[in-house]
């Protein structure tokens, strides 16, 4: 046993010092070693990394690269190239870990902190509540699309009556002008609220302007979206825009499997693929805990309980990356940080580009759903009749069981019943799913009704294809359920 453990000592020994002569004399090594994150790197992508797998092929390189640190620092003395490249990514891990600790104080993801305790207090605080009373019938009326301009209506009237249908057996839904006198509430794009039933005083909407403070974060994580948005396939053909289920799935009818959703327009190889789930992965992770310290506490509690219960995974990098587990990175000022032990995101969610449906609601396993809207585009001014006017672009939110209009802005949170009648405006621009001028764009934690069964039967390894195949009927790809009134 000792004369093994000698032998092994002696390869890591010869193998190390192999390697550091390497990084020595060759300055593409040398450039690799000052990057922190080089355990990461797909070995395909990086000298060091295809000389530990090489060398320690039963080892993950994280693993090998961490013994590679451990013995640097038990060298009397590292050769010059060596030292100056493993001295400049320790610099940058420190660098980086005063950035982070400014950062978790400025977006206030450290609540048990004094001060940011009080700074969320005083966010909440400043969330008026609002009481509305229910209508007797919804308003805009289900099953309709949403106009609110005769342009808009002209823009879309005749891809909406004439245009080819992904499903013939879903018929075409008529236009609905708003008539904004009918409105209840019409929240502009300023303004925050939380919205209660006059009646019950439950919860039924929350809109909360400027959700993170830190706008170059809002800003990566749009550009997260819109990445995935890209590449993934469209699961609402028949609705304005474009979007993407992302996270765990049901899989799909021919391919049935619980796992992160395989839903790639382009090849991709395997690297790519984890890399794309890492970092959207990452922006769910990022939001969640947005809303853990800034949403309503028994909204967030309502989805916790469902987690719990249910015990279904999260939607955790540990799936992509072995030394991932309950981690994700997000990146500010160009400056990539990760956070470790971190609450994960619910299982499952959607991102979306200029998305728009009619009036409906949805069916969850859980009472809320939540979205984050990472970007809006800048209100356009026309000069009418010498006055100023700004051009109603349309993508606004609506809650028509309570006829609720939120004028939608970057940066802001939605938390809602979906059990309730709702719906987003058709915009100014004409249908497309993934080109087109940028109206709005953003993220969604939403759940269908058939994860939990998948997952029981997934655990107690009970479930087969056939069966599978059979919890996801009715849907290409796993997503929320919905009803439009005029179904029901």
């Amino acid at each position: 046993m000792k004369n093994r453990k000698k032998a092994g000592k002696d390869h890591y020994h010869y193998s190390f010092t192999r390697l550091s002569t390497r990084i020595n004399k060759n300055e593409d090594w040398a450039t690799e070693l000052c990057d922190p994150d080089l355990p990461r790197v797909p070995a395909s992508k990086s000298y060091i990394n295809t000389f530990l797998v090489d060398q320690f092929p039963d080892l993950p390189v994280w693993k090998s690269f961490s013994k590679f640190q451990a013995w640097m620092g038990t060298q009397p003395a590292l050769l010059n190239n060596v030292k100056v490249a493993r001295d400049a990514a320790m610099w940058t891990r420190r660098t980086r870990s005063r950035l982070k600790r400014n950062l978790i104080q400025e977006i206030l993801l450290n609540p048990n902190n004094p001060s940011a305790k009080a700074a969320i207090q005083a966010f909440r605080d400043s969330i008026p509540i609002v009481r509305v009373p229910r209508l007797s019938k919804p308003y805009p009326p289900p099953g309709h699309w949403v106009i609110e301009s005769e342009e808009i209506k002209n823009i879309w009237k005749n891809h909406l009556q004439n245009g080819k249908q992904p499903d013939k057996r879903v018929p075409r839904r008529p236009m609905a002008m708003v008539n904004f006198s009918k409105l209840q509430e019409n929240l502009t794009a300023s303004r925050s609220a939380d919205f209660v039933d006059d009646e019950t005083g439950e919860p039924i909407l929350l809109i909360a302007r400027e959700l993170c403070a830190k706008e170059s974060l809002v800003s990566w994580a749009n550009g997260v979206v819109l990445g995935n948005v890209d590449l993934e396939r469209n699961i609402r053909k028949e609705d304005g825009g474009c979007l993407v289920l992302t996270g765990r799935s049901a899989g799909s009818r021919s391919r049935p499997q619980f796992d992160f959703a395989r839903n790639f327009l382009r090849k991709q190889t395997e690297d790519q693929k984890k890399s794309i789930r890492y970092q959207a992965a990452s922006v769910f992770a990022l939001f969640w805990n947005l809303v853990r310290a800034l949403g309503p506490v028994g909204a967030v509690q309502d989805m916790e309980n469902f987690l719990e219960e249910s015990g279904i995974y999260r939607m955790d990098t540990g799936a992509l990356y072995e030394d991932c587990k309950g981690a994700y990175t997000i990146e500010a000022d160009g400056a990539p940080m990760r956070f470790a032990d971190a609450h994960m995101a619910p299982p499952s969610g959607v991102m979306a580009r200029n998305y728009c449906r009619v009036v409906h609601r949805e069916k969850q396993p859980h009472r809320y759903a939540f979205s984050w809207t990472t970007y809006r585009a800048p209100p356009v001014i026309r000069n009418l009749r010498g006055k100023a006017t700004k051009v109603q672009q349309g993508g606004h939110f609506y809650l028509a069981s309570h006829g609720i209009r939120v004028e939608s802005s970057s940066n802001y949170l939605a938390v809602w019943d979906p059990n309730l009648y709702h719906a987003t405006s058709l915009q100014s621009i004409p249908y497309s799913e993934k080109r087109g001028p940028l109206i709005q764009s953003g993220l969604a934690i939403v759940t269908s009704p058939r994860l939990p069964g998948v997952f029981k039967k997934f655990l107690e390894e009970k479930i087969s294809e056939e069966e599978l195949s059979k919890a996801c009927r009715g849907e290409e790809d796993d997503a929320v359920v919905y009803t439009l009134g005029d179904d029901e």
